[in-house]
């Protein structure tokens, strides 16, 4: 983001929302993201998309009015801005166990969904920073538990460990 567009961006918050962490939630991301946002460092596209939208700004303006700037000074192509990062591939979800048969029985599927819930609470703790990781990974961690609980029919108890 250009850094002429920081105080705007910043007025937009303060008209639409009361806290950072309350966009945050409505956009469903952690705090630390909307912080980087507002202050200009790069957050993933999504992220960037969706928080100009909850602000009620084209995300494109906000991105690019430097780069015309610059492509007008000196005619030659602009690179991408810096505040939105590229998406890059999840290598570790690339070799996650998958199912080819329809009546597989539910004590394999439960371990496979085991397994890909740890790579990427795995993934989640080596992106984010240390204070908001644990907050994340017990919400996701409680939303898998009550993803369960709803299609097993069972009545599992969220203060057990899962072992």
């Amino acid at each position: 983001m250009a850094s002429e567009h920081i105080q705007t961006v910043k007025q937009a918050l303060h008209r639409r929302f009361y806290r950072q962490m309350d966009l945050a939630d409505t956009v469903g991301v952690c705090r630390d993201t909307v912080h980087k946002f507002l202050n200009g460092k790069p957050v993933e596209r999504w992220n960037f998309i969706e928080i100009c939208e909850q602000l009620g700004l084209d995300w494109q303006t906000v991105a690019y009015l430097h780069v015309e700037a610059s492509e007008e000074a000196n005619n030659a192509p602009a690179p991408l801005p810096a505040s939105i990062e590229r998406d890059a591939p999840i290598e570790s979800f690339t070799n996650l166990p998958t199912s080819t048969e329809h009546d597989e029985p539910i004590e394999s599927i439960a371990k496979r969904n085991a397994e890909i819930l740890v790579a990427l609470f795995k993934y989640i703790r080596s992106q984010l920073p240390s204070d908001v990781c644990d907050e994340v990974v017990a919400s996701l961690a409680k939303a898998a538990l009550s993803e369960a609980k709803y299609y097993s029919g069972s009545q599992l108890d969220e203060t057990e460990e899962p072992q």
